[in-house]
């Protein structure tokens, strides 16, 4: 073998590396969800009514056994046309509990177009997102904020450890939002909960967006630390809906005390071989077969595993909602640990102190390279 060849190879196994590098660093995955599937000679000998318990693109709350969306043909012309308002989708509102289980009464939610809302203030019209729904435990010392989605951000400002209190300080990308002192008891969840509302969501006043509750607060190695356990939090930037307003093939024809029913704009022909619009990320899909053949689904994207690895520069919590951002010392305590006693003063601010991140640890990639070099080193000297 020359040594033309052997750089050749090194070349080709460097640009694989690259390429297998890149696509996992952009790594995305289209999901289907389908029905049933559905099939006859023509339409008019297909009955085509199904709801989420046939349907997994329908949005179904296992929890409490809830779900709101449904889709159904009423007229059609034979074979395959589905005629003017013939199909109809619908989509009631459902009260669900919170993922806190200590957190009593229900809140709003209702599926439409196979994604999950929050109706404001009871309404089907304005719908915004829900971002949070969790019980997980995230354990904050003064000065830390926890990043909750959407650039709202929640931060201990004070710690009274003997008196049971915590000064909380919500910002939304960065600005102050609003405040509040609790006093926190096992024994009154809801005098431990923040409710924080806003005024003007969808034309709506007195909306709660977030819900916080601290479930203690105890001394740590330096200083005092908080635990949030409890956070529910929706769009403050809902989506108005009127009728008229078209989504894809469907048109809004009714906006009921709660409840939406969309019918198709136009008729729809199933021809063979496509994929027909329904709306938003939900479709028909037709076989190509004489036979009519088809079934509804819906898409989902998901970004892959393979992302470009950073140097943290702040500690992180592993679990959603988001990044827990701030001093880098004592880093997360978890409340029980046994902890050496400290002179700090409850609720003062304690200066990050400079620690060096971690590095990343090479991956598979890295290792593939230098085996690929390794071989590559032996062939020159060989020849």
């Amino acid at each position: 073998m020359t040594k033309f060849a052997a750089v050749s190879i090194a070349v080709l196994m460097l640009m694989a590396l690259f390429v297998t590098s890149a696509s996992a660093a952009t790594s995305v995955n289209t999901v289907e969800i389908r029905s049933p599937v559905f099939s006859g000679a023509r339409l008019s000998d297909i009955t085509v009514e199904f709801d989420y318990t046939d349907f997994a693109g329908f949005y179904y709350d296992i929890d409490d056994d809830i779900g709101s969306e449904s889709l159904r043909i009423d007229l059609v012309t034979d074979p395959r046309t589905i005629q003017d308002n013939g199909l109809v989708y619908r989509t009631t509102i459902q009260n669900v509990g919170y993922a806190y289980d200590d957190w009593t009464g229900t809140y709003p939610k209702m599926g439409f177009l196979a994604e999950e809302y929050v109706p404001v203030n009871d309404n089907p019209d304005i719908l915004s997102k829900l971002l949070l729904d969790n019980d997980d435990k995230y354990t904050l010392r003064v000065g830390q904020s926890l990043d909750l989605g959407e650039g709202y951000a929640i931060t201990p400002k004070q710690i009274d450890v003997d008196g049971n209190k915590v000064w909380l300080e919500l910002t939304k990308d960065g600005a102050f939002l609003d405040d509040k002192v609790l006093t926190v008891t096992n024994t009154d969840v809801e005098n431990s909960t923040w409710n924080y509302e806003e005024d003007d969501v969808g034309g709506e006043d007195d909306v709660v967006i977030m819900r916080a509750h601290v479930k203690e607060v105890f001394q740590g190695q330096v200083d005092s630390l908080a635990v949030i356990e409890g956070l529910w939090l929706m769009s403050n930037d809902p989506m108005v809906i009127e009728n008229d307003d078209k989504f894809g093939k469907l048109e809004v024809t009714t906006i009921g005390d709660n409840y939406l029913e969309l019918k198709n704009d136009g008729a729809l022909t199933l021809s063979r071989n496509k994929d027909i619009e329904i709306a938003g990320n939900m479709f028909f899909k037709v076989a190509d077969s004489a036979e009519l053949r088809y079934y509804p689904y819906a898409t989902y994207t998901i970004a892959g595993e393979g992302t470009t690895p950073t140097e943290p520069t702040t500690p992180t919590e592993p679990t959603t909602p988001g990044n827990v951002t701030g001093p880098t010392t004592p880093g997360n305590v978890t409340p029980g640990e046994e902890i050496p006693p400290t002179t700090e003063v409850p609720g003062e601010e304690v200066p990050p102190t400079n620690e060096t991140p971690e590095k990343p640890t090479p991956g598979f990639e890295v290792i593939f390279a230098v085996a690929g070099l390794l071989a590559v080193a032996y062939l020159v000297r060989r020849n």
